[in-house]
């Protein structure tokens, strides 16, 4: 280790940016760490400390320079050249990728100017070790789980393991009691109520709510519409838990095509009028047909009321969408 060897004169090309001053050296601009390993890319910023390049990377999916926003496709990390000595290479990302030192990990996607980078790094986050006991490193996520559950009556909360920003290392540990109490939290989770499963927060719940459940786009933009003229804010939107309730709620309120290709969907190719469903059959539908059959395909189903005259009942004409009415 030449950390507090002999430094090399600063990479001419390296551009401060976020990087702060300190007294003992560089710090990271997200962490304010030693800025001891890097991670740059070929714009030779060198703002954010390793391990938070990689939390950007592989967590949070973030593939762009902290500074500059250039595209990262090789993220290298490096020694900073604050720290680097004369037997370090120059830093530059062309020459060190170039280098046989370098190392590649497929997970982080990311290369390391020495093997042994790699390997303390992962060691520190990723590898799936105890932290509670000496215990050797386990073969995999899921041995290590058993034995914290089987050596230290313990468990990783899985609404975090799924969603939250750690890595495995930095993922805490629970009872049952209180991981119990942990997952009942309505500050550090959100549940969805049509399926009551945990999403770690109110992003995670909106895109399983959009992956898993469905909505009626009609519906929405009418309730869009209706806001707009009354100068409100639009309501949330409505969900629907399964395809059958989208289907059950689309054939009560809106005109449903049932006609060739459209009834393998169940029920989810519908209209808001009965004009426009009559209009989608005949182009979609009666290609062949002659002008007659067109003529009557687009005769709509009377909706109104015939009241017989003196006596106030209810007389005859079929009513369709919407029930019977008053005159």
């Amino acid at each position: 280790d030449c950390r507090d060897g002999p430094r090399t004169p600063r990479h001419q090309g390296l551009q401060q940016g976020l990087m702060p001053a300190s007294a003992t050296g560089p710090e990271c601009a997200l962490c304010c760490e030693p800025l001891l390993l890097t991670a740059v890319g070929p714009c030779a910023h060198a703002e954010a400390c390793a391990k938070c390049e990689l939390r950007r990377r592989s967590l949070y999916g973030e593939r762009s320079c902290l500074l500059c926003r250039a595209p990262l496709a090789k993220l290298l990390i490096a020694r900073h050249p604050h720290y680097r000595c004369s037997v370090d290479a120059p830093f530059s990302h062309a020459q060190l990728l170039a280098s046989t030192e370098v190392r590649h990990d497929s997970e982080w996607d990311a290369w390391f100017e020495k093997g042994q980078f790699l390997t303390d790094l992962r060691q520190t986050l990723a590898d799936p070790k105890c932290t509670r006991c000496e215990a050797p490193t386990f073969r995999n996520v899921d041995a290590l789980r058993a034995h914290l559950k089987s050596a230290h009556a313990l468990a990783h909360c899985g609404v975090c393991a799924r969603g939250a920003p750690l890595f495995l290392r930095e993922q805490p540990c629970f009872s049952a009691v209180a991981l119990k109490m942990h997952l009942r939290d309505p500050k550090l989770h959100a549940t969805c109520v049509l399926c009551k499963q945990s999403c770690y927060n109110s992003e995670a719940l909106d895109k399983h709510m959009t992956d898993n459940h469905w909505r009626c786009s009609m519906c929405e933009a009418a309730a869009v519409r209706l806001a707009r003229a009354s100068g409100e804010d639009p309501p949330p939107r409505l969900f629907y838990a399964a395809h059958a309730d989208l289907a059950a709620h689309s054939r009560a309120q809106h005109f449903v095509c049932d006609k060739g290709e459209c009834l393998e969907a169940g029920g989810l190719i519908a209209f808001e009028t009965e004009a426009e469903l009559k209009t989608h059959e005949i182009a979609m539908h009666l290609t062949g047909a002659s002008r007659r059959q067109r003529q009557q395909a687009l005769r709509l189903t009377p909706n109104f009321t015939v009241r017989a005259s003196g006596n106030g009942a209810g007389g005859g004409g079929s009513g369709g969408r919407g029930g019977d009415g008053d005159e």
